[in-house]
């Protein structure tokens, strides 16, 4: 498991830098994953310290881009949406389907 990547670090570069990095996009693009998991900004930006902040316009561009970027690579991705338990349950169901069809090593 995996919370911030190359994508991640990539569509970051690009919004608070203003330019985008194209070896560090090129390596987000190709590094291999089994399964990303989006999660929707249809809940509320809660600071973590970084002081970056996520403005309503800078958040849905930040995450049309990841959602951009995840349909340009082969593989698979699954937005999860809700409360916590909610989007955590969407995303154990991705998790043991991919299980169930081979995709993942226990």
């Amino acid at each position: 498991m995996c919370d911030t990547n190359p994508l991640v670090t990539a569509v970051f570069h690009e919004t608070y830098l203003g330019t985008t990095d194209n070896q560090l996009l090129q390596r987000a693009l190709t590094r291999p994953y089994h399964l990303y998991i989006l999660c929707d900004i249809d809940t509320p930006f809660a600071q973590d310290g970084t002081g970056l902040s996520h403005n309503g316009d800078e958040r849905l561009a930040m995450h049309d881009r990841y959602r951009h970027l995840l349909a340009a690579v082969s593989i698979p991705w699954v937005e999860v949406r809700g409360d916590r338990d909610e989007r955590v349950r969407q995303a154990v169901d991705a998790v043991e389907s991919l299980l169930r069809a081979g995709g993942l090593e226990r």
